[in-house]
């Protein structure tokens, strides 16, 4: 499914991780249809989650993914990926990734 995913100019707008599940959302703008420049939300789902780090500088804005990398796949079946983005880099070791449409709701912050 990895080489399934546009990463290009994927933009991300929330990242969510679900502890309890093992799972990291990514809440994104999708290029859906380059030629005619039609981008939607989606949801890039990353299950069995092993590791998430987040290596970005300060960055004004959603930050944009120029490039995702297959580094390795181990013996138990995560791959690790390192995705580039225009603030820094990410990497996530998963078991599977896959993309849907919809949101990530109820992240509103009371108080």
């Amino acid at each position: 499914m990895i080489e399934k995913i546009c990463w290009h100019d994927t933009v991300i707008h929330k990242a969510l991780e679900i502890p309890s599940e093992s799972k990291l959302l990514f809440e994104v703008d999708y290029p859906e249809d380059w030629d005619s420049q039609r981008w939607e939300i989606r949801i890039i789902k990353f299950e069995d989650l092993k590791r998430y780090e987040i290596h970005e500088g300060p960055f004004n804005g959603s930050p944009t993914i120029l490039q995702t990398d297959l580094l390795t796949m181990d013996e138990y079946g995560f791959y690790l990926l390192r995705i580039e983005t225009n603030a820094g880099h990410r990497l996530v070791q998963c078991k599977s990734i896959s993309i849907l449409k919809g949101r990530i709701a109820g992240l509103e912050i009371e108080g």
